[in-house]
């Protein structure tokens, strides 16, 4: 997959006027809000867990490519367009937060955006746009996810830009046949297929990982109203860095701050921020080995959040 990130300033240039001239009366709904924000510091609120739900849960919610569970490899350096200045820096300060609560790098203040939210007057119209535009920026999910994201009621959208690098990290290497044997002709492969030479198969691991170049969360705007800095920031943070699935999130029985909209919606009191969940479920999605099948992946994530949230009961 291409290096698609320098491409990203210029598309937000073509598709977010819109979001420019609704940013005034998007400050004045958050104006009145008190900040909640509390630098680098997560707190959690603990949460009596039901192991059968956190594995259904987990599978539930975790979104894989190429049967592989997706990580950030790169420093995290996230981007929010379409708030005042004041509030971006807010909602960027959690997401780097939660990031070095996942044990993940995070890049210096002037670095190149990698996880990007977009608040906008209309989510659909901005992802048409997008398409249309800057085609690139969306053509890692194909036709059919592309048409799931597109459709989707909203109010948030949610896409990752990934690339498959062998389990230690090197390139993979793309081919575009692939030999039968003497006297027969090539079999022509999909776009994108690869291999990995030299490769040893195991049970227990995959030859290969999936690394996230790209993360991108859009928001309809109106959705935002009568929320905190803090609920914005942990939610777009757990769903950026995780790749979570937004349309699985009504699904979950757990306590989490995944389900802000959801629980806004049905009228519900939504969680001040991450929760003991939604934490323990962020530093398991960045702990082992990234060359697993998702289906090990979330067993051990499953018993990871088990495990940690037992100690932190105990």
């Amino acid at each position: 997959m291409r290096n698609i990130a320098p491409t990203f300033a210029l598309a937000l240039a073509l598709c977010c006027g819109a979001v420019a001239n609704a940013q005034d009366e998007l400050q004045a709904d958050l104006a009145d809000l008190e900040d909640s924000t509390q630098g680098d510091v997560i707190v959690v609120k603990g949460q009596k867990q039901n192991p059968m739900a956190i594995v259904r849960e987990v599978r539930a919610i975790s979104a894989s490519t190429d049967g592989q569970l997706a990580r950030f490899q790169q420093p995290i350096c996230p981007l929010v367009h379409g708030l005042a200045s004041s509030y971006s820096q807010q909602i960027a300060t959690r997401i780097r937060a939660l990031a070095k609560v996942a044990g993940l790098r995070v890049a210096k203040d002037g670095c190149k955006a990698n996880l990007t939210l977009i608040v906008t007057s209309s989510g659909q119209e901005f992802i048409e746009t997008l398409r249309s535009d800057r085609p690139e920026l969306l053509a890692a999910l194909g036709p059919a996810k592309y048409r799931a994201l597109r459709d989707s009621a909203g109010p948030v959208w949610s896409w990752q830009s990934t690339e498959p690098k062998r389990a230690d990290g090197g390139p993979v290497q793309y081919v575009s046949e692939l030999e039968i044997g003497p006297g027969a002709p090539p079999l022509p492969l999909s776009k994108g297929a690869y291999q990995v030479p030299g490769a040893r198969l195991s049970r227990l691991s995959e030859p290969t990982r999936q690394d996230v170049n790209l993360s991108f969360v859009v928001i309809d705007r109106d959705s935002l109203v009568g929320l905190t800095l803090q609920q914005i920031g942990d939610f777009f943070g757990l769903v950026g860095l995780t790749g979570a699935r937004f349309s699985q999130t009504d699904k979950l029985s757990t306590p989490s701050i995944l389900k802000l909209f959801n629980d806004k919606a049905d009228g519900l009191t939504p969680q001040d921020g991450a929760t003991e969940f939604d934490i323990a479920y962020l530093k398991a999605r960045y702990s082992g080995a990234p060359n697993k099948s998702s289906t090990q992946e979330s067993k051990a994530i499953a018993i990871s959040i088990l495990q940690d949230v037992g100690r932190r009961n105990d």
